[in-house]
């Protein structure tokens, strides 16, 4: 099954349509922008992105250095999954949500 990417904020998407490319299929019913398949490898995290790490034990603001394995955090490396990017390229970057 293939996750779907999509914002509920419109200003959110607006602003990733202009700085980063980002395209949309459409605007459903429940105010949804869901985004377009050919604009999903931008939200995949990239080497310098500035973004949140929260594994329920610890919340840190990192930096990535291994594209998509790991993010350096005080010498201590740990898993991405709990990644959330939220700078690239010294511009504000917003994930979409998923369903």
């Amino acid at each position: 099954m293939t996750k779907h990417l999509f914002f509920t904020n419109y200003a959110e998407a607006i602003y990733m349509m202009k700085e980063f490319g980002v395209k949309f299929t459409d605007l459903n019913k429940l105010g949804e922008w869901h985004v377009a398949p050919e604009s999903e490898h931008i939200f995949e995290q990239k080497e310098g992105d500035i973004g949140i790490q929260d594994d329920g034990d610890y919340l840190a603001i990192a930096r990535a250095c291994e594209y998509e394995d790991f993010v350096e955090f005080n010498e201590k490396k740990s898993p991405s999954k709990y990644w959330r990017t939220i700078m690239r390229d010294n511009k504000l970057f917003f994930q979409p949500e998923t369903e």
